[in-house]
């Protein structure tokens, strides 16, 4: 041993000793660590370099040698490396982070960076909060909202049908500070429009394959990635299939999994490989496809308990709006897919094409971090090593994000993101859960640490027993008319509340106020403030939503026959519109966007209520309603309300059966159709609302109501 070496073993009995003295520093306190004796899979290369130092000062990694070559710097925060091994953090390539507990199970699976698959302000704002530190996550890159073709896949998605509105759709991503487009289906003329303005413009397009650009036509277009292996079936389609079709059928589609033809495998990977592209196969989420009959056993794994009971409710195959209307002969054709796919993976690579680790998470049964490990698991089943599959999550996912010099590889000069395990996950792809701990932008986490977070976040999906302790109540100077208490349920499971009055200002004036609260880990505070003329249509609306990524807070006014909408959105987004508005048109709070929390205010309903409670059974009304999107391009909502009177119907709530007056309730978007039914009392207040939406039920349910007497 050298005298260096001599030197090093010194240096780091004098930090053991001085971290066991009167203050034990953490790794937080301090920003200089090191990583001694420890075995390390650069992942530039397939090897193990055995007794090495890391040396990490703030996020940066500073050194990188043999163990007597490399100083440690007095005072270094020491973990030690002996039978340990260290690589580089884990990308999972294509997520859906929808809360910040997420984060913390991407971390505790070793995932330190996400690339995010459908973008809103609030990941914008999340991302910059942890490249600052203010909040703990790994390191995001985000699309914007989906781009889809016409009529779109997704509520909420920006849907682009005119090559003229292609411009300055990319240049608000980028404005925004949006990394990617993220495409769905689009028509050719749009595509083509699209990749030429990205091109111009330097940002990537990514996403599924547009069926009227064809699979070749997307692999020669400059598309920067596929994800799902999305429109391969196609190619890979048996000449003698009777399913095969130029349009899109959903029926067809499943069929079309009993009629591959594997000798066409070679030519379509060799294609692939030719093109450049990235595939991000994401085969977790095919292999978790499961039927009613399926979905016990999921449910039953150990990691489901890491996820909120509204998330779990949503993924219910019967009320899924991708499983839930399949039949048994789909079924059983859809189950071959995955197979298929699999199969398909296993030529790419060998053909050499570019492939990435991703799990679509949190789709159904896909659980944020966890899912890695699956996907890793079934890329050893399609034929690649450790390594190999290694490779796709770590040097990879940086070299296609463009930032290979910033992560992928522990190097020097690039950012401290490492997992340390128990065991060499080159040999057993299955080490990579034998976690010490975790470091994210040179922050450690032991693995103790990270598991106490999860038990933390388990515990935090208890509901208060007062969602509203401690929340200030608005108050009126009016005469209460209408006090009510209503639960917010997903597919029956209890999430929120909403409590709201109605009062009397006089001369012919009315004001609403609502206050809802949803729970963890969605947790959103809403208040809004409507008046109402003397036939309860709002001219006057203020709304507040309050998250942990920032507020939303706007005016709506009506000044004859023009709206006005000022205020500021999350993310330092200021808001300055104005528009026409008839008479006759309702205004209702804005919509945040297309997570489970983004739940309407069901005091704006009462504005129609007067209108609905002169019709017969079997009477119908429409009516127009103006809104506006709290997501890009933050543009009014123009809906249609379509009532019509059902024959009357009864209510339980608790012990007691009410009868009730039924309406079915729609509101036509330009693109979707959300369809509901509305339930009332016989004094037209509304005692229960159930809204279908794509990924399940959201339902509000009267708990108690007052009236003073006063009609209204």
């Amino acid at each position: 041993m050298g005298r260096r070496g001599i030197i090093t073993i010194l240096l780091v009995a004098v930090a053991v000793i001085a971290g066991c003295s009167q203050h034990k520093q953490s790794a937080d306190e301090l920003a200089i660590k090191a990583f001694i004796n420890v075995s390390v899979l650069p992942m530039n290369k397939d090897t193990v370099l055995e007794n090495y130092t890391v040396v990490v000062r703030d996020q940066e990694i500073v050194s990188v040698g043999p163990v007597d070559e490399v100083d440690v710097p007095e005072g270094a925060y020491v973990i030690s490396g002996v039978g340990k091994y260290l690589l580089p953090g884990l990308t999972d390539m294509h997520v859906h982070v929808e809360n910040e507990d997420a984060m913390i199970l991407f971390l505790a699976n070793g995932v330190t960076t996400v690339r995010n698959m459908w973008g809103s302000p609030s990941h914008l704002v999340w991302k910059d909060q942890i490249q600052k530190g203010e909040i703990i996550g790994p390191t995001i890159y985000t699309a914007g909202p989906i781009i889809d073709g016409p009529p779109g896949v997704w509520d909420g998605s920006v849907v682009l049908d005119d090559p003229d509105e292609v411009e300055q759709l990319v240049v608000e991503h980028i404005d925004k500070g949006y990394d990617f487009l993220k495409i769905y289906y689009l028509r050719k003329d749009a595509f083509n429009a699209l990749l030429a303005t990205a091109k111009k413009y330097g940002i990537p397009v990514i996403g599924h394959a547009s069926d009227d650009v064809g699979q070749e036509g997307v692999l020669t277009s400059g598309q920067h990635s596929i994800e799902h292996l999305d429109g391969y079936w196609k190619i890979l389609e048996a000449d003698d299939s009777p399913f095969r079709r130029d349009d899109f059928d959903l029926h067809s589609y499943f069929m079309t999994w009993n009629h591959i033809d594997e000798n066409k495998m070679p030519r379509a990977a060799s294609l692939t490989e030719a093109s450049g592209i990235w595939n991000c196969p994401t085969l977790v989420v095919y292999q978790r496809d499961a039927s009613t009959a399926q979905a016990d056993s999921l449910y039953a794994l150990p990691e489901m308990k890491y996820m909120d009971p509204v998330s779990l409710a949503s993924w219910d195959p019967s009320t899924y709006f991708f499983t839930r209307n399949r039949t048994v002969e789909e079924w059983e054709a859809s189950r071959n897919e995955y197979g298929v796919l699999k199969k398909f993976t296993g030529y790419l690579h060998r053909a050499g094409a570019r492939l990435l680790l991703g799990t679509d998470t949190p789709n159904p049964f896909v659980v944020p971090g966890f899912s890695i490990h699956t996907e890793l698991q079934i890329f050893i089943k399609a034929g690649m090593s450790p390594y190999e599959a290694i490779k796709t999550g770590t040097y990879n996912a940086a070299e296609c994000l463009g930032d290979l010099d910033e992560f992928g590889t522990i190097t020097e000069g690039k950012r401290a993101d490492f997992m340390l395990l128990g065991g060499n996950p080159l040999e057993d792809i299955g080490n990579l859960t034998k976690r010490v701990g975790v470091m994210v932008r040179g922050q450690w986490f032991s693995e103790e640490d990270l598991q106490s977070r999860l038990e933390e976040i388990v515990s935090s999906y208890t509901p208060p027993q007062n969602r509203f302790e401690g929340v200030t109540r608005i108050e009126s100077k009016g005469q209460l008319v209408l006090s009510t208490q209503y639960e917010l349920r997903y597919n029956d499971i209890p999430f929120g509340e909403e409590l709201f009055g109605l009062y009397d200002l006089g001369s012919n004036r009315y004001e609403l106020i609502s206050q809802t609260i949803t729970d963890k880990p969605y947790f959103t505070q809403t208040f809004v403030t409507m008046h109402l003329d003397s036939s309860f249509r709002c001219d006057h609306l203020e709304y507040l939503n309050e998250t942990s990524t920032g507020n939303n807070s706007l005016q709506f006014t009506q000044a004859g026959d023009s709206l006005y909408v000022s205020g500021g959105l999350k993310g330092g987004i200021n808001v300055e519109k104005k528009r026409s508005l008839t008479q006759d048109e309702l205004l209702s709070p804005p919509r945040v966007g297309v997570s489970i929390s983004d739940v309407p205010v069901i005091a704006s309903y009462l504005q129609i209520g007067r209108l609905i409670q002169a019709m017969e059974v079997g009477d119908s009304l429409t009516v127009g309603n103006t809104s506006l999107q709290l997501a890009l391009p933050f543009e009014f909502v123009e809906e249609t309300i379509s009532v019509k009177r059902l024959p009357d119907s009864a209510w339980r709530s608790g012990e007691e059966v009410v009868p009730v007056r039924a309406f079915s309730y729609g509101i036509i978007l330009p693109h979707a159709e959300i369809n509901s039914t509305l339930l009332t009392d016989f004094e037209g207040c509304i005692v229960s609302l159930d809204i279908e939406q794509q990924i399940g039920h959201l339902r509000f349910d009267l708990v108690s109501k007052e009236q003073s007497g006063v009609e209204y």
